[in-house]
């Protein structure tokens, strides 16, 4: 299940070097494409079996189609952009936003040339006709998706987001993997910046085409436009959505609108390359360790195999924060009585639905630990921060006393004591 975001995660990282090459020349793209290979959120998605990995895919190959269709302006080079931007919009809604941004960037493209410009008359019937293209290819969806919308006005598990999600999209953007260890992270990135700036200092002056050989290339006025609007409006328009209307936006979702950010950056670090590096260098290295998406696994199965050595069946399992109790169920298999306890506020009603008739919420869980006094009573708890953690070992020992603690990764396993 995982392989198929695998495999979609490496060929991101093949079509942003495609992409940024055409763009920004090959310095740039050495930077942007390499940035990319140790990116947080990139490598969290590609070890997902989910959509995610599969969506920034799609956005980038849709986004070099749509150069390739720019530039050669064939009939041929659009309908494959169809082809892979619908695949987008069937994926992830927020595919639309990233059409958006393409919409942009042919339009800016466009008022470069003259009215009279057959060119620009070619692209402009080119950009309409896939659009509307795309949009017929996702109408049979349109009916679900309208249902899905008012469903989502009813309530749903996304809250609002606060004002700091817009710079936390941007921090999830850039951090490097903390797989590295910072102390080679800074080691690698001053040597490359010392290096660069060497090249830099020496190399010959551009010529007056657009390609200037391992010093990049001008980024185009239309191209920067289409970068900007492809890092911006996946991000602002769900983000003001999620202000005025339903809340529908996530950080993680930043991942459609990383390479544009990359890209960017890397023309940058290609100018000021120990300025950069040294900013992202140290970005990445005091960032909360535990913060990290998907660098963190948890260890269900040494979780389970625990509870079958040391807790009673008969016994009351509590697993705390949403989705815990479904791959604690998978492990442990049947005869186990778990309890899974909601997260607290919004979430809970969202996630009900999910769970079996013995969910409890959180304060319920805690009104039973202070008024029972069973023997054998655990709690299993998924932690994001060790602060997180630690407040809610306080908050529980005010009810029970902690017989035990196991450790795991990401997970923990609280034994109580009769009072």
């Amino acid at each position: 299940l995982r392989s198929l975001s695998v495999l979609f995660g490496v060929g991101s990282i093949g079509l942003m070097w495609l992409l940024a090459r055409r763009l920004v020349g090959l310095r740039p793209a050495a930077v942007a494409t390499a940035l990319l290979a140790v990116s947080s959120l990139s490598i969290a998605h590609a070890q997902e079996a989910r959509f995610y990995a599969l969506t920034q895919f799609l956005a980038l190959l849709g986004s070099w189609l749509l150069c390739r269709m720019l530039d050669r302006l064939r009939w041929v080079d659009a309908l494959w952009y169809v082809v892979a931007m619908s695949i987008l919009v069937w994926t992830h809604t927020f595919g639309w936003f990233v059409l958006a941004a393409h919409a942009v960037w042919l339009i800016a493209a466009a008022c470069k040339g003259r009215d009279a410009d057959p060119r620009r008359r070619r692209m402009l019937a080119l950009g309409a006709v896939s659009g509307l293209a795309i949009v017929l290819s996702f109408s049979p969806w349109l009916p679900i998706l309208f249902e899905q919308i008012s469903g989502v006005r009813r309530g749903y598990w996304i809250s609002e987001p606060p004002w700091s999600n817009l710079l936390g999209c941007l921090r999830e953007m850039l951090i490097l993997d903390r797989l590295m260890r910072w102390p080679i992270v800074i080691l690698a990135v001053l040597i490359a910046s010392i290096t660069a700036a060497r090249l830099l200092r020496h190399r010959p002056k551009p010529a007056q085409s657009r390609s200037d050989g391992l010093g990049g290339i001008p980024l185009r006025s239309s191209d920067l436009w289409g970068l900007v609007a492809w890092m911006v409006l996946p991000i602002l328009v769900p983000f003001v959505w999620s202000k005025l209307s339903t809340p529908i936006f996530q950080i993680k979702y930043a991942i459609v609108a990383q390479a544009p950010a990359l890209i960017l950056l890397a023309v940058g670090a290609v100018r000021r390359p120990l300025l950069v590096a040294t900013a992202l260098a140290l970005l990445t290295v005091c960032w909360p360790p535990n913060a990290d998406r998907g660098l963190v696994v948890e260890d269900w199965p040494a979780v389970a195999h625990l509870l079958r050595e040391r807790a009673d069946p008969g016994g009351t399992i509590f697993v705390y924060r949403d989705y815990g109790y479904f791959p604690l169920d998978y492990y442990l298999g049947d005869g186990w009585r778990l309890t899974p306890v909601f997260t607290e506020g919004h979430t809970t009603t969202a996630f009900a639905i999910y769970y079996p008739d013995g969910g409890i919420t959180f304060e319920e869980m805690t009104r039973r630990l202070a008024s029972s006094n069973e023997g054998d009573a655990w709690l299993v708890l998924r932690w994001e921060t060790p602060q997180r953690r630690e407040a809610l070992a306080d908050q529980l020992g005010q009810f029970r006393n902690v017989q035990a603690l196991h450790r795991f990764r990401a997970l923990d396993v609280i034994q109580f004591q009769r009072r």
